[in-house]
């Protein structure tokens, strides 16, 4: 018979031991999932105002180089971040295209000259040279 109780005892406690795991699990998973949303929300966030800053940047300088006219020149420093797909500068408008988890958005702001050019959508810091040209402002980087 005391065998019998010590076989008892052990499942009891095997018993226990999954039930504390299993209960533990279902309250980590949930939380687990929340994290990881919220970090990448947040991410996809700080990448989007980080892209405006360089094209609220870009269009500001354009436009005080455009007003003090040719030769006028201004090198920024800029930080492209991850998942920028393309950069497009078309007439008065400039449009960053933003690909985060298989999304693809379109950030973009319009200027009040008239803008030619092109920046390299690769992640780093980058050398734009802003160009005030006759009729226009020239954009490279």
């Amino acid at each position: 018979m005391i065998i019998i109780g010590k076989i008892n005892k052990k499942s009891q406690v095997s018993v226990e031991f999954v039930s504390v795991v299993g209960f533990t699990m279902l309250i980590l998973i949930p939380l687990i999932i929340a994290y990881y949303q919220n970090t990448s929300e947040s991410t996809f966030r700080i990448r989007g105002e980080q892209v405006y800053k360089v094209m609220n940047e870009i269009v500001d300088n354009a436009e005080v180089v455009y007003y003090l006219g040719p030769p006028s020149k201004v090198t920024l420093k800029a930080y492209i971040p991850r998942g920028v797909d393309s950069i497009v500068i078309n007439g008065k408008e400039i449009v960053f295209r933003l690909k985060f988890e298989g999304k693809i958005s379109e950030l973009s702001v319009v200027s009040k000259v008239n803008l030619s050019g092109s920046i390299d959508p690769s992640p780093g810091i980058h050398n734009i040279v802003i160009q005030a040209r006759e009729g226009y402002v020239s954009i490279n980087g």
